[in-house]
């Protein structure tokens, strides 16, 4: 019987000394495995950060590129014209330092600086931001909601929050308030040369974008 039990025991070292093997050499392999991808990841990033900075000379070069033209368009004009310049890409015009050329295509305005700064604003309709807020209104505190305890407290009115923005428009709330949720805006009354080109009232300038056309490594190395 001991011999026996002896052979069954040194079998089942045998089993596990094999399984320990088999289990290193799964370890060995995942390790190469994980050596070449953390190879392969960083060769990934270094091309990503060469092609972002392609993609930032590029972006500089093509805004470069717009403020030459506007200035160049703007150079044309007399005060007949209203020193607005219009072709079938962009209409165009200057404030203070600031450069505009809104496309009426896309609804897309570019404002460039001459410190080099660039804001890309896209525009939208008031109503669609009141109706973002109303949304929001059901599960964050909103001017909305404040408004409507306010009349609760003052006013006696009763209706639910729903039936209370159910008739709201933007006729019926201040603009600042509905504006305060943008960090970044431009109102339509703000830029009177597109008053023949935009809703007027109806709409306004909501920045999307924001970039800067000097080289940082230039300014480093300076």
């Amino acid at each position: 019987m001991t011999e026996l039990k002896t052979e069954e025991l040194q079998k089942a070292i045998n089993e596990i000394v094999k399984k320990i093997s088999e289990k290193q050499n799964e370890k060995r392999n995942l390790e190469s495995q994980k050596s070449k991808l953390e190879s392969s990841i960083k060769d990934l990033q270094k091309e990503i950060d060469s092609l972002k900075k392609e993609e930032e000379k590029k972006r500089r070069e093509y805004f470069n590129s717009l403020l030459e033209y506007a200035k160049e368009k703007l150079n044309t004009l007399d005060s007949e014209s209203n020193w607005v310049f219009k072709d079938e890409s962009y209409v165009i015009f200057k404030r203070y330092d600031m450069y505009y050329l809104f496309s009426e295509e896309d609804l897309e305005l570019i404002e460039i600086t001459e410190d080099n700064c660039v804001r890309l604003y896209d525009l939208r309709m008031y109503e669609d931001l009141l109706d973002d807020i109303k949304s929001d209104s059901y599960d964050n505190d909103t001017f909305i909601r404040r408004n409507r305890i306010d009349e609760i407290e003052h006013y006696y009115y009763n209706d639910s929050l729903a039936d209370y923005m159910y008739w709201m428009s933007v006729s019926d709330v201040d603009i600042d308030d509905l504006l305060d949720r943008e960090s970044d805006y431009i109102k339509w009354e703000d830029l009177e040369e597109l008053s023949d080109f935009i809703q007027s009232d109806e709409q306004y300038f909501a920045q999307m974008e924001f970039y800067t056309l000097k080289d940082e490594e230039d300014e480093t190395n300076k």
